[in-house]
């Protein structure tokens, strides 16, 4: 389905801020193409939005809500060796036990990027898997804005996730999230990982 731009005047922007992003986009397809009398596709129209446009409506209501947090998870000898095998990360600080006594954190502690890549996909809560919206296609990991590990995570800690959505932009026919996540340490008042986190939407 296509919609005819009008000839006469470009579309009007409303001011609020949800809605503004898209309705700039068409105000700039009009610069460019409209007063020729283009036919563009009405993914902004209005009349009759996309699926598109309602998970950016939906996504940008929720900025700054905070998701309650997973379970606490135990972050086990075993996991760490596993994850020293499938990397070829074999550094003793991780993986020998008795060395690490006498080392500077007094046990073995997790690779910092086992617990990175381990923060999304911690059970229960529901805080930081992004919903399935209407006619949404998959999701696709976009990596990271920025990525911090203030504190080592020990051996049989207990972890868990707390996650901030900060921002919702759409970049073509994808929707991209900046969620800010965070890996508590159970008994630690510094986090393990604090991370800015992208992801993209495919519609």
């Amino acid at each position: 389905m296509f919609s005819q731009i009008s000839l006469d005047s470009p579309p009007k922007c409303s001011s609020h801020s949800r809605t503004r992003q898209p309705c700039e986009w068409l105000e700039e397809m009009w610069v460019k193409w409209g007063k020729f009398g283009i036919i563009l596709p009405p993914i902004m129209s209005g009349i009759e939005m996309s699926d598109l446009q309602n998970a950016y409506e939906s996504m940008s209501a929720r900025i700054g809500e905070e998701k309650p947090p997973t379970d606490w998870f135990e972050l086990t000898q075993a996991r760490i060796n596993d994850f020293a095998d499938v990397t070829l990360d074999h550094q003793w600080i991780h993986i020998d036990e008795e060395r690490a006594k006498a080392g500077p954190f007094g046990t073995t502690i997790a690779h910092g990027q086992l617990t990175l890549s381990i923060m999304s996909h911690l059970p229960g809560g529901g805080s930081i898997g992004i919903p399935q919206l209407p006619g949404q296609k998959l999701t696709i990991n976009y990596g990271f804005d920025r990525v911090r590990f203030p504190s080592p995570v020990p051996v049989g800690a207990m972890i868990r996730t707390k996650s901030t959505l900060k921002r919702v932009e759409i970049k073509g026919e994808m929707i991209e999230t900046m969620n800010e996540v965070v890996l508590e340490v159970q008994g630690s008042e510094k986090p393990a990982i604090v991370a800015e986190s992208l992801a993209r939407l495919v519609f």
